[in-house]
């Protein structure tokens, strides 16, 4: 079985390989003896990526990912600090590598400590707009700069980009149908830690109410970056809510997200539940424990 598994399905059979050294003594030199029979099968072992790794070995395209939890050396802190960057990271990486091709690309935030947009503010400092902690001056900003050609980006906490700035977001831009992307981060309770002022639990409730608004809840990094590069490819007044910290994978490629964005992620019987974003991991994690007590949930 072993030899069949090899030949007939060598990337998932050199993967499961690849997870369990870390349980080696001495993973760095395992890992060296599995990928000397890469070659054979035509797979490469790709690289860490900041941003293409996740915290396990993955099947990438057909090659394979080195997993950020087995970089000899790195601790469990720096990979949470790692982890959080890459939520901020994904979405402002695509909308910047857009933007240095496209100068009517802005980006305006309201956000003293987003790291993530470092890159942004010192390579692109004609197309990057800081507002200062006045969010509802910062849509109205938007909306004379989407009046004037540019496709623009307002970046912000979600209590006080989406609720704060509902007036605004009516009257200045939805009622001109203004191609602006509002980036909501730390939705739902992500700010509990900070009290009622930064919950945003009415936030969907609230934006859907509002004629031409267009909401989208990523579940995972790949998510997040698949509604970025919708929003460059296909400009129109949208909301990508973002969670605080970062969320487990999903996704393993772009071509399993649907193109309206539903997507079965597992097949059932007896119950269909929809889900989005956070609370989509929760189903899963209950769609597991239910399975052992025969309920099929799709």
């Amino acid at each position: 079985a072993t030899i069949y598994l090899k030949f007939k399905h060598p990337k998932e059979f050199f993967l499961s390989l690849l997870k369990m050294t870390r349980h080696e003594p001495d993973p760095v030199k395992e890992i060296s003896k599995i990928a000397k029979e890469f070659d054979l099968f035509g797979i490469k072992l790709l690289p860490p990526h900041i941003v293409r790794s996740d915290l396990d070995f993955k099947i990438e395209g057909d090659n394979i990912r080195f997993g950020l939890l087995s970089i000899k050396g790195i601790s469990d802190k720096s990979i949470d600090k790692l982890m959080n960057f890459r939520k901020e990271f994904a979405t402002k990486f695509e909308i910047f590598q857009a933007a240095k091709k496209d100068r009517d690309i802005f980006f305006i935030s309201a956000d003293f400590g987003a790291p993530a947009l470092d890159k942004f503010r010192e390579q692109l400092p004609e197309q990057f707009v800081h507002s200062g902690i006045s969010e509802q001056h910062m849509i109205d900003m938007a909306s004379g700069f989407a009046l004037s050609g540019k496709k623009v980006y307002v970046y912000a906490m979600a209590p006080f980009i989406t609720l704060r700035c509902l007036e605004q977001t009516k009257c200045a831009l939805a009622l001109m149908s203004l191609p602006v992307t509002i980036l909501a981060v730390g939705v739902g309770l992500g700010y509990a830690d900070a009290g009622p002022t930064h919950y945003a639990t009415e936030d969907i409730a609230c934006m859907r109410a509002i004629v031409g608004t267009e909401i989208l809840s990523p579940c995972d990094e790949l998510s997040t970056i698949v509604m970025a590069k919708k929003t460059v490819s296909q400009p129109a007044l949208r909301v990508i809510r973002m969670e605080r910290n970062p969320l487990p994978p999903v996704y393993t490629s772009e071509r399993d997200i649907g193109e309206h964005g539903y997507t079965e992620i597992k097949k059932g019987t007896g119950v269909c539940i929809l889900s989005y974003g956070h609370m989509l991991h929760r189903v899963v994690e209950a769609t597991a424990k239910r399975e052992n007590m025969g309920l099929g949930v799709i």
